[in-house]
């Protein structure tokens, strides 16, 4: 290979769109590029030996020590989302990719960090430079090779991807990367190749430096010279965006951007295309001839004409445009859903001649966050708005009422004695009884209302408007007779009331939180006045929750006493059926009133104060039992742990805790699960990801708990490190039944899996649930189907039972 000078080398580190940074372990700046200095603004004189610091927030000055510690010890920080100060005050945010710099004799010294914006490309003859430009924003790892298999170049992301680096492998046969029982694929792939022939999206694996597998998704293209010869190979894996850059890659970069799933498209500053490759025919449905010469505003539709002279305005002044979401028009008319990153093109002075756009089609996408938006905001079984729905409804209308100084009224409705035909005829009997209900309500109230499910047999009703209290009663009422009309189910004769508790805004609260306490309050008085009918919140009637001192002071007696019990309820592996998860619960044994059920005990250890000595002893528990069965089922076994809202708020001291626990136990953060639900990831939301990373930084791995049942936002699985989603049984109980239901979990194991996440199903209890979860690829079952929660023996001998191979 040729070596390149280091001025070369220099010039392309100073050509890049990128912010390319060094420093030392200190945190000091050892290099500047050109880009740094547009993003950043500083010069490189004024920041060379210079604190990485400058560039911090005060609030942010911690994650340098986090990433100098990380550094040190040889890892890599991949895409991390943060803030930094511009040298005029406003903050940037920008994603980082931050490695270590090794010396010849592979000790660390420093550090890379690569601000992520728009990209300076290497200079190159014009059409060349152009094809470099269209590439450079893809996430593929990008190798040519020739028919015999020799690597002629390896970009940045095959680094990545494998491990090796370029002078480690160029001129390296690519059988280096192959599995012994992948050899013979090569012969294969060269075969097709020097026929002229593409792989495409061949599924395979590949070995990485370190010797692990790696799962590929590769697209192999000839290479052919301007004889029209197959002279090599160009390779793409996908994820990885570095490119090899060379005077001679230019029939390459034909090859590759003819490979890419994505539509590529670059166009002149005037706005004619200029060049448009298959993917791009694939989705707008132009040949290249009948694009190329062509305003781009054929692909418009009108009212987001004039949308491109703004990104147009916007990468000139040197922001990048990158993953913008739009709607274009396809040949036959048609709209489709786009997210678009655009580079500019320049010639060998610098100028810039054209632009480039990748444009991918997110209409699944968009489709599946939709889909997870109503799983948020709705209630799978009755289709009502769910609690976060209906919260977020309430506080639109008090914004709304404080603007148009109109009043409005809430209805906080529950059920009397529907519990007693939830127990007596079961579960699915229950659920098609508030289905009912939830029909009912709907036809009851005006249009102009809305309704709401905010869990068990509780319903909210928010009356939009009313002039008179007796337009209240008149809904109340009607409600009431709906709620009678009720008279059987599945020939099971039926006798169903309702309590109703009604506030007012604005004399009875002017937030949502408090207009639906005090209209709580008031159907707890209706109840108390014997029920089936309807009460007007009224502040004698409000009271607070009686402290039971004498339970409190018990159950501080029981965790100090170990008085507490343990239960663990296996977690089945959905392909292997075997055991090697559980989850802890913990059970209290009144000597007085029996097993306490934790919903009644575990918030009294919130109100209390006595959370942490609680979960303290669980963990303490938990973990000896752990370090037996590491030993009895292997170094892999893990137990799930849950933690309450309040562990997070005060994160420094809760790892603290954990971490110790570890260490006096031997025991490593791989074999523990830490528990949350949604609501305690909004609770702090910031001290939450704290926690969170600094479990991750253990090796302890996150699930969401009960996911779907509370706030349920995409923002969880994008910000926190989440390795499993505990599907909320009331899912798993519902989706059986009815198409709509099973599209909701269908779209959250999809995202699910695109994330890399992978799922747990609650509650599963008959073998039609296990059969429909299996079709959707559900990793892990946890319910009656398989166990009760069970005592450390009865445990023990169930995940023996579960290995032993069957007769």
């Amino acid at each position: 290979m040729k070596s390149h000078s280091l001025d070369h080398f220099k010039a392309l580190v100073n050509s890049s769109s990128d912010a390319i940074i060094s420093k030392d372990l200190n945190g000091i700046v050892t290099s500047w590029n050109k880009a740094a200095e547009r993003i950043f603004g500083y010069t490189e004189k004024e920041m060379l030996g210079a604190k990485m610091l400058t560039l911090f927030p005060v609030s942010l000055y911690h994650e340098e020590d986090n990433i100098l510690d990380a550094i040190s010890s040889g890892k890599t920080i991949e895409h991390f989302r943060t803030k930094r100060i511009h040298k005029s005050g406003r903050e940037l945010d920008v994603s980082v990719t931050i490695s270590p710099i090794y010396d010849e004799n592979q000790t660390i010294i420093g550090a890379s960090k690569i601000a992520r914006d728009v990209t300076e490309h290497m200079v190159l003859h014009r059409k060349a430079i152009h094809f470099e430009a269209i590439v450079h924003d893809s996430d593929d790892a990008i190798v040519s090779k020739t028919l015999d298999g020799i690597v002629e170049s390896w970009n940045k992301s095959a680094e990545k991807i494998f491990g090796y680096t370029a002078e480690e492998m160029v001129g390296e046969s690519i059988l280096k990367l192959f599995p012994d029982d992948r050899l013979a694929e090569e012969k294969v792939i060269i075969n097709k190749v020097a026929k002229g022939e593409t792989v495409d999206h061949f599924r395979t694996q590949r070995l990485h430096k370190n010797g692990e597998l790696i799962d590929l998704s590769v697209t192999v293209s000839p290479i052919k010279d301007v004889d029209g010869q197959v002279i090599g190979a160009s390779k793409i894996a996908r994820d990885v965006t570095r490119q090899v850059l060379s005077e001679h890659q230019l029939l390459q970069f034909q090859a590759l951007i003819e490979s890419s799933e994505d539509a590529i498209i670059s166009k002149s500053l005037d706005g004619r295309i200029t060049t448009w490759n298959k993917a791009a025919e694939r989705l707008f449905g132009y040949t290249e001839a009948e694009a190329v010469g062509q305003d781009v505003s054929i692909l418009f539709p009108e009212e987001r004409i004039a949308e491109e002279d703004k990104l147009m305005k916007s990468l000139v002044s040197g922001k990048p445009v990158r993953h913008f979401r739009t709607t274009r028009l396809k040949k036959d008319g048609s709209r489709v859903f786009v997210s678009v990153t655009l580079s500019p093109i320049f010639d060998k002075a610098k100028k810039m001649t054209g632009v480039s756009k990748i444009v991918r089609d997110v209409s699944n996408e968009i489709e599946q966050e939709k889909v997870v938006w109503r799983l948020a905001n709705y209630d799978s079984l009755t289709n009502l708005l769910n609690r976060t729905g209906m919260t977020t409804c309430i506080e639109e209308l008090v914004q709304l009422s404080i603007v148009r100084q109109r009043k409005f009224a809430l209805l906080y409705l529950d059920l009397d004695g529907f519990k007693a035909y939830n127990d007596s005829f079961g579960h699915d009997f229950g659920d098609r009884l508030l289905i009912t209900v939830a029909d009912k309500l709907r036809k009851a109230v005006r249009s102009s209302d809305e309704v709401g499910r905010l869990g068990g047999d509780e319903f909210v009703v928010c009356m939009m408007g009313f002039e008179t209290i007796k337009h209240i009663q008149v809904t109340v009422e009607n409600i009431i007779g709906a709620i009678h009309s009720i008279d059987a189910l599945d020939d099971v004769e039926i006798s169903l009331t309702a309590s109703i508790g009604i506030a007012i805004f604005p004399e009875d609260g002017r937030s949502c939180q408090t207009l639906i306490s005090r209209a709580d309050h008031a159907m707890y008085s209706a109840k108390g006045k014997g029920k089936d009918t309807f009460e007007f919140y009224s502040g004698i009637i409000e009271t607070s929750i009686q402290q039971d001192n004498s339970m409190v002071k018990e159950l501080r007696d029981a965790i100090a006493d170990n008085a507490l019990e343990l239960r663990y309820q296996p977690q089945v592996n959905a392909k292997t059926l075997e055991v090697n998860k559980a989850e802890v619960l913990v059970r209290w044994n009144h000597p007085d009133l029996g097993f306490v059920p934790p919903d009644t005990f575990i918030p009294l250890a919130e109100k209390y104060g006595l959370i942490r000595d609680l979960d303290a002893w669980v963990m303490e528990a938990a973990l000896a039992q752990l370090v037996k069965w590491t030993d009895m089922f292997g170094m892999d076994f893990q137990l799930s742990l849950n933690k309450s809202a309040y562990e997070l708020v005060d994160a420094d001291v809760t790892i603290s805790h954990v971490r110790n626990k570890l260490h006096a136990h031997g025991l490593c953060g791989e074999n523990v699960v830490i528990e949350l639900t949604e609501r305690a990831l909004m609770v702090d939301p910031a001290c939450a990801e704290k926690a969170l990373r600094q479990f991750t930084a253990m090796g302890i791995e996150l699930a969401i708990d009960d996911f779907g049942t509370g706030y349920s936002s995409l923002a969880y699985l994008k910000y926190f490190p989440v390795k499993y989603l505990k599907l909320d049984k009331s899912f798993v109980n519902a989706f059986q039944h009815n198409e709509t239901d099973r599209v909701l979990v269908e779209g959250v194991l999809n995202i699910a899996k695109k994330l890399g996440i992978e799922v747990v199903a609650e509650g599963v209890e008959t073998q039609e649930q296990v059969t429909l979860l299996n079709d959707l690829n559900c990793e892990y079952y946890q319910g009656y189907y398989f166990a009760k929660p069970l005592t450390a023996e009865e445990f023990e001998r169930f995940v023996i039972e579960s290995r032993e191979p069957a007769i």
